[in-house]
């Protein structure tokens, strides 16, 4: 099958940094499959054949956005029909111009929601406005098939444009989680309770509300430390140390920054706990990693939460300081679980490569509306 690929940036060669299971999935489709991979947005290294690690991709590079859709209409002119299908990834970003190369070449369309595109929460989100909304109801209505990356995702769907519901498929990213460390051990009563979290510092991650919730912790006599882990530009990292300098945790709250992936697979095995705070995840990679490390986990009822809620794992729809504070208090009696196997068969880079292979040509050999 050949399938047109259209995405924003989705690695940084610089930094050697790539979307998570992204890059591996386009690999495992490639050696089945004939991918044409376009990335729209693209780092410093310009226009044309590109390669990161093993996988090779057009960038389409810098400039304005009509000129690099025209740079696209050059590449794709003589042969965008030979295509059985075009795949349009993030559709706030990719997905109005994958929809105008499906009335060009009048194949089928499947577009993959992969972040907040959806999302109409205050100050984040592609769907907060009327006019954005009608935009992804034109798109949604364009699609063969659509994917997302987690049951919320679906509900998500199913209140933006209920009828897009029936052609929308649950297909998360894979992740490698064998080598994910167990966390060593049960919080003792008395010793330092070791919380982290992973995100970064936007509104919509409610970043002062994990401070809170350490607040709380703290008021209770226990000693407490939370290492929030992620990226933040400069105003964010400046905003959140005020807010904890003025709450006087400056030893109970540290703000590790970003890390490479690897290593901070390697550190949940030192954490007694994971808090997730956030309004909107499409997926939540780091709570998939924090559970096959066996953490106790405490978080809203976002991305794979619900999922991960029938394991055992503490999901709640809203989460305040003091409720926040109990649950955590009342699942470190639990101690560290294995959950790996239950979550290779669902979040493995080979279970995903497969669903999404059923996908495409699930979406290939529909009739292009």
């Amino acid at each position: 099958m050949k399938v047109l690929v259209l995405t924003p940036g989705f690695v940084d060669t610089k930094r050697g940094w790539s979307v998570p299971g992204l890059v591996e999935l386009f690999s495992q489709l490639k050696s089945k499959h004939q991918l044409d991979i376009y990335s729209l947005r693209s780092p410093p290294e310009g226009r044309g054949p590109q390669n990161y690690q093993e996988l090779s991709y057009y960038s389409l590079g810098e400039g304005s956005k009509a000129g690099r859709v025209f740079h696209l209409g050059q590449q794709l002119s003589s042969r965008i029909r030979q295509y059985d299908l075009i795949w349009g990834l993030w559709i706030d970003r990719a997905g109005g111009l994958s929809a105008l190369t499906r009335i060009l070449s009048r194949k089928p369309l499947l577009l993959s929601v992969m972040a907040g595109e959806l999302a109409a929460q205050t100050g984040y989100g592609g769907a907060r406005k009327p006019l954005a909304r009608l935009q992804l109801r034109g798109l949604l209505s364009l699609a063969s098939r659509i994917t997302v990356g987690s049951e919320t995702g679906l509900e998500q769907v199913q209140a933006l444009w209920s009828l897009a519901r029936t052609k929308t498929r649950v297909c998360p990213l894979g992740l490698e989680l064998s080598q994910i460390p167990l966390a060593a051990a049960k919080h003792r009563p008395g010793e330092q309770l070791k919380i982290v979290a992973v995100s970064n510092l936007q509104a919509v991650k409610q970043p002062e509300l994990l401070i809170e919730i350490v607040q709380d912790l703290k008021n209770r006599g226990v000693l407490v430390r939370l290492d929030v882990f992620g990226a933040a530009w400069a105003e964010q990292e400046a905003a959140f140390h005020q807010a904890i300098e003025l709450r006087g945790l400056s030893e109970e709250v540290c703000y590790r920054g970003f890390i490479e992936p690897a290593q901070l697979k390697a550190r949940y095995q030192h954490y007694h706990c994971f808090l997730h705070a956030s309004l909107h995840e499409s997926q939540g990679l780091g709570l998939i990693e924090a559970a096959a490390a066996g953490l106790p986990l405490v978080t809203t009822k976002v991305g794979v939460a619900p999922f991960l809620g029938r394991l055992g794992c503490v999901v709640e729809n809203y989460l305040s300081p003091q409720g926040a504070a109990e649950k955590i208090l009342s699942v470190l009696n639990r101690g560290p679980q294995d959950y790996k196997k239950k979550l290779a068969r669902h979040f493995s880079p080979d279970a995903s490569a497969g669903r999404f292979e059923r996908i495409l040509k699930e979406a290939a050999s529909c009739v292009s509306p």
